[in-house]
């Protein structure tokens, strides 16, 4: 990126960064730990013209997601959609999860020059599941 004249790094991390979930602390700790990687990294770059920032995804309907609310319900009936609904109702404001389009959408626009002016900072993507400012 430097002999090329610049370019953008993009930190896929997690709104677990922030609020953490009670079971997965070596996840949560590893997403905090990628979001100040990338804002000191985003403070040694910027003089190359790379920009780095941070993205906090929370409920995005991955096939991983998926096949855990198969797995989950599979013995009460294998109603997977509503417990991926009880789910998104409990913890996302939208009351839904977020597409994987719509996610990519947010990197698409931080890896565009409509962008020039992010640097360093971490932009969640969550349907308002932060429930801090």
């Amino acid at each position: 990126m430097k002999r090329r004249g610049g370019g953008v790094i993009l930190h896929n991390a997690s709104i677990c960064a922030v609020q953490p979930l009670w079971y997965e602390p070596i996840y949560n700790v590893s997403k905090s730990a990628l979001m100040m990687f990338s804002k000191t990294l985003s403070t040694e770059l910027i003089p190359d013209n790379i920009r780095v920032n941070c993205v906090n995804a929370g409920l995005i309907l991955t096939p991983d997601w998926i096949k855990t609310a198969k797995q989950l319900t599979a013995e009460n009936g294998g109603n997977w959609e509503g417990y991926l609904q009880s789910v998104a109702n409990e913890h996302a404001a939208s009351k839904r999860f977020g597409t994987p389009e719509e996610l990519a959408n947010v990197f698409v626009f931080l890896s565009s020059e409509r962008a020039s002016y992010c640097i360093g900072s971490t932009y969640f993507v969550d349907g308002g599941m932060l429930k801090t400012i």
